[in-house]
């Protein structure tokens, strides 16, 4: 029999969290700007303020780094002991971009604006191509060990459930679990 690391278990657990839990966390960032942009608008929502700024930048940082911490999981169970720590590494470079695009919106002062936004032309591109990256390796894992175990699966759609992860973890979870 295997051992499986310590890492393999985590992954397994994050898979079989509840569904309504990933949701929730991948959904709380989309409220919180919601309820920012009004208060921009007409007054009517709730008022931009330091501490609502720094609110959602930890909450779309939640958001992101759930999103990739479960398209890992899904990796790591769909490849299960052939796992590359090259694409497990692609996992943290992206969510420490990430962390980094955040810490900087939150660092820089108003009046120093135009420099972070240079800086930032620059690292959202490289965050969005990584982000794409991942959920591209965790689907093509889950693609070819489905195929593996004769099971008909679509490239596309699992992709499309990966990167959609709100609404696709309803449909992803249960095949994951079959899997382990």
């Amino acid at each position: 029999m295997l051992e499986t690391s310590r890492s393999d278990k985590w992954a397994h657990r994050l898979v079989r969290a509840a569904p309504i839990i990933v949701s929730a966390g991948l959904g709380s960032p989309f409220l919180l700007y919601i309820a920012a942009e009004l208060g921009n608008n007409d007054g009517v929502g709730v008022r931009e303020t330091p501490f609502l700024r720094v609110a959602l930048m930890f909450t779309l940082l939640v958001s992101a780094g759930l999103q990739l911490c479960w398209a890992w999981a899904a990796y790591r169970v769909a490849r299960g002991q052939s796992a590359t720590s090259m694409v497990n590494g692609l996992f943290v470079l992206v969510l420490a971009a990430c962390c980094a695009g955040c810490l900087l919106q939150l660092s820089m002062p108003e009046t120093q604006l135009a420099e972070l936004d240079i800086v930032l032309s620059l690292l959202v591109p490289v965050i969005l191509l990584g982000f794409l990256a991942c959920h591209w390796a965790a689907s093509e894992a889950l693609v070819a060990r489905e195929v593996s175990a004769g099971r008909k699966s679509s490239f596309t759609v699992m992709f499309l459930l990966m990167l959609y992860l709100i609404i696709g973890i309803w449909w992803l979870r249960p095949r994951l679990l079959a899997l382990q």
